[in-house]
């Protein structure tokens, strides 16, 4: 069995090692964590406190591309990749991320942060149309930094770097009614009419697609740390509404109403798409505080894009936001209730006569053969934002 010695850095500083064992099948696995004297704070924070094998495991596997990504076997093919090969994943990306400043990297090398992370270099083009379009462009790939092995979600997406900024593109899946862009912008109209802390979602046509655009949260400086890497496997696990309003609540109270805030968002949006991978804290990535409650993100899937214009009749959005799922058992509904506090009605009541804003749809109906978005159905969903939101009031 061969053996390979790795190191986990923040930044250019080691913080724990351990060792990648690869069996007669090629198959690798991580063993023997071991962490450096006073790093314990600094370490991921699935890590902290709990700082075993199963936790790395957890910890590396969240360093690579998920396994439902759209093209996921075409974005991998250029570097003769499996999805599910942790270390060879690592070994190209060196476990690099836009969520935060940790990377991964065998111990007889040492690479530099700033030549090699995400947030402060180029990222190449080639691989980024694969990742957003599915389409194998006839250029080879680049010397830019290979950005799309890592991010999160299984909708065609990529990042790009525009006017020295990061900004994320995401597109609506190849199959359905493409309106999954368009629900994040609407979405994000909602939020900035009830307040919340979020983040802003524009529209735009890249490589002849619809998409939602979105400027990156988080720098090198502070990282977004998603709830379900918060936790330890056990606790993930275990996690229910109850134990997840405790654990925000003793965080410190903003992030315990702001939480709760989201879930109120989600049941008025009928957001059946909340997990514990799209929400979560940012933390400080030199001392390993938590800072608070991240803003608001990831809504392609509220208000309805999966149904025809012509299925969103009052009765039937009733039904939607009666039923729709929650970020736990119960339904988004009767989580919003269960979360509902005078904060929350406030921000509800801000809703009355609420009306969406279809400036960016107008500019983008003009960029896209065969795009048009329904007035009918934009009435319909601000009638059922609106209405959805007094419901709750009256709870």
């Amino acid at each position: 069995m061969a053996s390979q010695g790795y190191e986990i850095r923040l930044f250019d500083k080691r913080i724990a090692s351990f060792t990648f064992e690869t069996n007669c099948f090629g198959e690798s696995c991580a063993v023997g964590l071991r962490v450096e004297p006073g790093a314990e704070e600094l370490l991921p924070l699935n890590l902290v406190g709990c700082s075993n094998d199963i936790e790395l495991r957890r910890f590396l596997d969240s360093r690579r591309i998920p396994k439902n990504r759209a093209y996921i076997e075409r974005i991998l093919a250029p570097f003769g990749l499996q999805a599910s090969d942790t270390k060879g994943i690592i070994d190209v990306t060196k476990g690099m991320s836009l969520n935060d400043s940790y990377c991964v990297v065998p111990a007889d090398e040492d690479p530099c942060f700033a030549e090699y992370n995400l947030f402060g270099n180029s990222f190449d083009t080639v691989l980024s149309i694969i990742a957003y379009t599915g389409r194998i462009p006839s250029s080879q790939i680049g010397s830019g930094i290979p950005s799309e092995l890592s991010p999160s979600g299984s909708f065609p997406k990529t990042w790009r770097v525009v006017d020295g900024r990061r900004v994320l593109y995401k597109a609506a899946h190849d199959e359905g009614l493409g309106l999954e862009p368009v629900s994040e912008y609407l979405a994000s109209q909602v939020a900035v009419a009830m307040g919340l802390l979020h983040v802003a979602y524009d529209l735009d046509v890249w490589q002849e697609r619809l998409c939602s655009t979105c400027v990156l949260m988080n720098d090198a400086e502070i990282s977004f740390v998603p709830f379900a890497h918060m936790l330890d496997r056990d606790a993930k696990d275990g996690m229910n509404l109850e134990r997840a309003l405790a654990f925000f609540d003793e965080l410190c109270e903003e992030a315990g109403q702001r939480f709760r805030s989201m879930l109120v968002f989600d049941a008025v949006t009928m957001n059946p798409d909340r997990h514990m991978g799209n929400y979560g804290v940012f933390r400080d990535n030199h001392t390993g505080r938590v800072l608070g409650f991240a803003p608001i993100f990831d809504n392609n899937l509220a208000l309805l894009p999966q149904y025809d214009t012509e299925a969103l009749t009052e009765e039937f959005l009733r039904e939607r936001f009666a039923a729709t799922p929650g970020a736990f058992g119960p339904t988004a509904y009767q989580q919003a209730r269960a979360a509902l506090g005078p904060q929350q009605q406030e921000q509800l009541e801000r809703l009355r006569g609420f009306a969406f804003d279809d400036a960016a749809l107008m500019r983008v109906s003009g960029q896209t053969d065969g795009f048009a978005f329904p007035k009918q159905r934009l009435l319909a969903l601000g009638q059922a934002v609106r209405e959805n939101a007094a419901a709750l009031l009256k709870v």
